[in-house]
């Protein structure tokens, strides 16, 4: 049974999210009125999408996202902590308004905890530290377990987080743990963070475009 990681799906809507006022559940179980990430029309369309799939680095690339890349980072990979729960019917459109509103202050919060995390494994300092952080994180993850035949006679267990947010902090973790190896493309206006295959560890570049861009740019003695 794998990891699950990047089988976490996200709802992106074809017009993209935009930051909108909403009301929001507060942490005291009251309500608040407060910057949130919002599908720029209701009535638009959902398209499903499987981030980790595409970018096994995301917690890298989330650690690393500032506040003016916030809304293209939605854009492109979807919503940290906030899913479309109920399962849309076969070939049906899922319209936006099923998209609860995620508040800019939570995604901020995140990313400021997985950034402090990543630095201080980058560090090489208190080991124990980032792996207490990652326990009390992923204590707190929401998975689902399915139990499906194979085709072969057996029965096969799948798992994923709920959340994407918990998905990264897992990858992270699988990093941590030397099951991944997480490096960022040197190439000149690249800087893409990319997975080094297995066997792989001196690769340096994320493509072979970057590699020759790199060569190209590099000064060669005669």
């Amino acid at each position: 049974m794998n990891s699950g990681s990047d089988l976490v799906e996200t709802w992106i809507p074809d017009g993209g999210f935009e930051i909108q006022r909403r009301k929001v559940k507060s942490a005291d179980g009251g309500s608040v009125v407060t910057e949130c990430l919002v599908p720029k029309w209701s009535n638009d369309e959902l398209t499903v999408d499987r981030p980790l799939h595409r970018q096994s680095c995301l917690h890298r690339v989330l650690a690393g996202c500032h506040h003016d890349q916030i809304v293209a980072m939605a854009n492109n990979y979807g919503l940290l902590t906030v899913s479309v729960f109920r399962k849309p019917e076969p070939g049906k459109a899922v319209r936006a308004d099923m998209l609860p509103p995620e508040p800019l202050d939570v995604r901020h919060r995140e990313i400021r905890a997985l950034r402090a995390i990543t630095d201080l494994w980058d560090s090489g300092k208190n080991r124990e530290l980032v792996a207490n952080r990652i326990t009390e994180r992923l204590a707190r993850t929401t998975f689902h377990l399915s139990a499906t035949p194979d085709g072969a006679g057996k029965i096969v267990l799948r798992y994923r987080p709920v959340l994407l947010i918990d998905a990264i902090w897992q990858q992270f973790a699988r990093e941590v743990a030397g099951i991944i190896d997480c490096a960022r493309c040197p190439a000149p206006k690249c800087g893409r963070w990319f997975l080094r295959g297995a066997g792989r560890s001196d690769r340096q570049y994320c493509s072979p475009a970057c590699r020759m861009r790199a060569w190209r740019t590099e000064p060669h003695r005669d």
